[in-house]
C-alpha cells in the first residue's frame, strides 16, 4: 500500500497542476459561519441503532457542472463519473452511497467559472438547486478544493474544484460528503481542543472518540510515506506529543494518504443520514425516468407541483429547478409541462 502511495504521490508532484493547486485551501467548510452563533454540539446517543446490519443508505445527488459563458473549462463526464465512483468507494465504509440523478445541469456563467470570488460560492449554491437531493457543483477554482454544508449550515450544497478529483486526489470529494453528514475535521477546535489523552474526546475536537487528537495536518507534517513527522505537544496538561491518524478522510493529510473512516465516524454519519437528512434517503438508487422530478420512481402530482413552482423561470434564477427543465433548454415552460403530463401516472422502469 505504501509503495503504491509513493508512486502516486511522485506522479502528482511532477504534474503541471500542482503549482497552481498548492495555494488552495484543502477545505473551506467551517462550523462557525460569520454572523451565525456556534451551533451546540450534537452528541450521537451511545448504542444507537442507525440501520440494519449491512444496510446501505442511498442518497440522490444532482450534479451541476459550471463552465464559462462560452461553454469552456467544465469537468468532462468521464472525470465526473470517476469522481463519483471514488467517493462511493470511500463512502462504502460508512454504509452510504450517493446516486447521481437526472441529467447533468450545465451552468454556463462567467461568475462561477472560473470561480475567483469567495462570496460567489454562496451564490452558486443557490443557483439551479434541486429540492430533496444533495446538490453538488463542480467548477474551476483555486480558492479551495471543496466546500460543503452541515445540517445546520445556512446555505446547503457542495462545491468541488475540478482540479481536486481524479488520480491525484481521490479523497477530497468523500471528505466534503462526510461534512454533509456532520463529520467534522479531525483537527476541529470550535468545541475545544481535544487532549491527546482522549479524556475529553466526546465533547471536544470532532466529538468522536476513535479519531485521535489532530494538530491540523499539512503536507509539511506528513511525508510521502504517509508518516506524521511533527512533534507538536498536546494541548492539555501532561499530554504527550500528538500522534494523529494520517489516513483519515476528515483530516488535512495528503489526499493520497486519506483512505479510512472510523467505526464511530460511520455511526455518526448514519445517525445524521437517518435523522436530520432522512428526507433524502432512498431504499435504492432512483431510476431517474423522464418527469420524475423528486426521484421517487413514479411520475405523479408531486412532480407536477415541483414543475409548477419553477414554471416560467430560467437557468440562473433563484426559483429555477434544474430537474424541472426536462427538455434542457434553460427555461421551465409549456414544453416541459407537456412532457411531464404525457408521463403522468407512470412508474419508472
Amino acid at each position: 500500500m505504501q509503495s503504491t502511495r509513493f508512486a502516486l504521490l511522485t506522479f502528482v508532484t511532477s504534474s503541471t497542476l500542482l503549482p497552481m493547486a498548492a495555494a488552495q485551501e484543502p477545505c473551506a467548510t467551517v462550523i462557525h459561519e460569520p454572523g451565525a452563533p456556534i451551533p451546540p454540539p450534537l452528541i450521537v446517543p451511545e448504542g444507537v441503532i442507525v440501520a440494519g446490519p449491512g444496510e446501505t443508505l442511498y442518497i440522490p445527488m444532482y450534479l451541476h457542472v459550471c463552465r464559462t459563458s462560452a461553454g469552456l473549462y467544465g469537468i468532462d463526464e468521464v472525470a465526473l463519473a470517476e469522481a463519483v465512483d471514488q467517493a462511493n468507494l470511500a463512502l462504502s465504509q460508512l454504509g452510504i452511497q450517493v446516486c447521481p440523478v437526472g441529467e447533468i445541469d450545465y451552468i454556463d456563467d462567467d461568475r462561477f467559472c472560473p470561480l475567483t470570488i469567495p462570496f460567489m460560492t454562496t451564490v452558486l449554491r443557490q443557483t439551479n438547486d434541486v429540492p430533496g437531493v444533495m446538490n453538488v457543483y463542480f467548477t474551476l477554482t483555486y480558492l479551495y478544493c471543496g466546500v460543503s454544508s452541515f445540517t445546520f449550515s445556512l446555505i446547503q450544497g457542495i462545491v468541488m474544484s475540478n482540479v481536486c478529483v481524479g488520480p491525484g486526489d481521490p479523497s477530497t470529494f468523500a471528505h466534503e460528503i462526510g461534512h454533509y453528514f456532520d463529520l467534522f475535521h479531525t483537527h476541529e477546535t470550535n468545541y475545544g481542543k481535544e487532549c491527546v489523552s482522549g479524556v475529553n474526546c466526546s465533547y471536544a475536537g470532532d466529538l468522536i472518540c476513535d479519531t485521535p487528537a489532530d494538530p491540523q495536518l499539512t503536507g509539511q507534517t506528513v511525508d510521502l510515506m504517509c508518516n506524521y513527522t511533527g512533534n507538536t505537544p498536546g494541548p492539555c496538561p501532561g499530554d504527550p506529543p500528538y500522534a494523529p491518524d494520517t489516513d483519515n478522510y476528515m483530516s488535512y493529510s495528503r489526499p493520497l494518504c486519506r483512505d479510512r473512516f472510523t467505526p464511530l465516524q460511520a455511526q455518526r454519519a448514519r445517525f445524521i443520514a437517518t435523522t436530520l437528512r432522512a428526507g433524502l434517503l432512498r431504499t435504492t438508487c432512483p431510476r431517474s425516468c423522464t418527469g420524475d422530478l423528486n426521484f421517487d420512481d413514479v411520475v405523479d402530482v408531486a412532480d407536477l407541483g415541483l414543475l409548477i413552482a419553477s414554471y416560467g423561470h430560467a437557468t440562473g434564477s433563484l426559483d429555477f429547478n434544474a430537474a424541472a427543465d426536462i427538455d434542457r433548454d434553460g427555461v421551465v415552460d409549456q414544453a416541459d409541462l407537456g412532457i411531464l403530463l404525457a408521463a403522468l401516472g407512470r412508474p419508472c422502469k
